[in-house]
């Protein structure tokens, strides 16, 4: 799997209010640093505060409040960033071996060996 961060970056010029802005920047450098965890905590509050904007317009709040409606591109960076999140703690999704300091490392033993 490649990791294109530049493909996953949104324009935020004209899109979002600026403290959206701010946590949707601060998420794409996390991201690009592969600080997962911080990544998912930006897009996360940029989710919530364009989320927040957009049912303090009185035109927009009851449809957006009935719809569940957010922003897709949000979502969708804090989805990836949330993979790699899991991806980096699972051994299942290709990530590190999770090791218990009270068992020591796991060893598998084969049958013949």
């Amino acid at each position: 799997m490649t990791d294109d961060t530049s493909s996953q970056q949104i324009s935020t010029k004209d899109t979002y209010a600026f403290p959206v802005q701010k946590a949707l920047a601060l998420g794409n450098k996390e991201y690009a640093l592969k600080n997962y965890e911080k990544a998912v905590e930006h897009y996360g509050e940029a989710s919530e505060l364009q989320y927040n904007s957009l049912t303090q317009r009185t035109t927009d709040r009851f449809r957006a409040q009935e719809t569940g409606e957010d922003d897709p591109d949000i979502l969708f960076l804090y989805g990836k960033a949330l993979f790699q999140v899991a991806q980096k703690n699972s051994q299942v999704l290709g990530g590190a071996p999770a090791t218990d300091p009270a068992f020591g490392t796991l060893r598998i033993h084969t049958y013949g060996s």
